[in-house]
């Protein structure tokens, strides 16, 4: 409980007992806690009290609200880590999560002038595109939009594109990443976006694009790529000179 001596806030307290249940697993991702007026009468402490130590549980990301429906305990978020070329299906599998995808569009199409640049193709050449809604659990997570080199994987729109593509890739026609770039940049969800990801028209998402290269420097792949900004980020480990 609160010790209205303290001289510590009210509403750090109650923020602090909320928060030691949540790490401590008491509280699991989903549940759902009292009303601010159930809170009120549990603690003595007015609305405002309340209010404040609510936000600031939002704010530091053990809370979300759903209006209308009440206040639950978010879930993690997705990690993944920037310092490796691996896959969205081996990220979900290292996590203990079911991957998957519902494939939007596959087609094979004229690479346009900045596709074309960026997979250092020639004026006419072939890619094969694929946009991806990407799972973890059933849960949408990304979108995401392939291009490939046609004369590199000519078969490829055969195959389960619903599975890792990477895999594909290595086992079919024996390309394998050595290395990618990738930019991230925050953004908000449009409206078809939105739809896909089950969230909100202008709600945060990260926008990411991925160029890939095999051993011999060569771009075999160019990814653009829409994260829900509430479900996952992004690890960078530094070292030292």
């Amino acid at each position: 409980m609160i010790n209205k001596d303290s001289s510590i806030p009210l509403y750090i307290q109650i923020k602090d007992v909320w928060k030691e249940q949540i790490e401590r697993n008491l509280l699991k991702p989903g549940d759902q806690i009292p009303t601010e007026n159930e809170l009120c009468k549990l603690y003595d402490v007015s609305r405002i009290t309340v209010k404040q130590a609510i936000n600031s549980l939002v704010n530091d990301g053990y809370l979300v609200r759903s209006r209308g429906k009440g206040t639950y305990v978010k879930p993690p978020k997705l990690e993944q880590n920037l310092a490796g070329v691996t896959s969205f299906t081996e990220d979900m599998i290292r996590r203990g999560l079911k991957p998957g995808a519902t494939l939007l569009n596959t087609e094979v199409e004229t690479a346009e002038p900045d596709i074309a640049a960026r997979l250092q193709l020639g004026d006419g050449a072939r890619v094969i595109k694929v946009q991806r809604l990407r799972l973890a659990d059933g849960q949408p997570m990304a979108i995401e939009t392939i291009w490939l080199p046609y004369h590199l994987c000519p078969t490829l729109l055969q195959e389960d594109l619903t599975t890792s593509i990477y895999q594909i890739l290595k086992n079919q026609y024996k390309i394998v990443f050595n290395r990618a770039v990738q930019y991230l940049e925050a953004s908000k969800a449009e409206k078809r976006e939105a739809k896909l990801l089950q969230i909100e028209p202008g709600d945060s998402v990260l926008e990411m694009e991925r160029q890939s290269y095999m051993k011999d420097n060569v771009p075999v792949e160019f990814t653009q790529s829409v994260y829900r900004g509430d479900k996952y980020k992004f690890r960078v480990e530094l070292s030292g000179q």
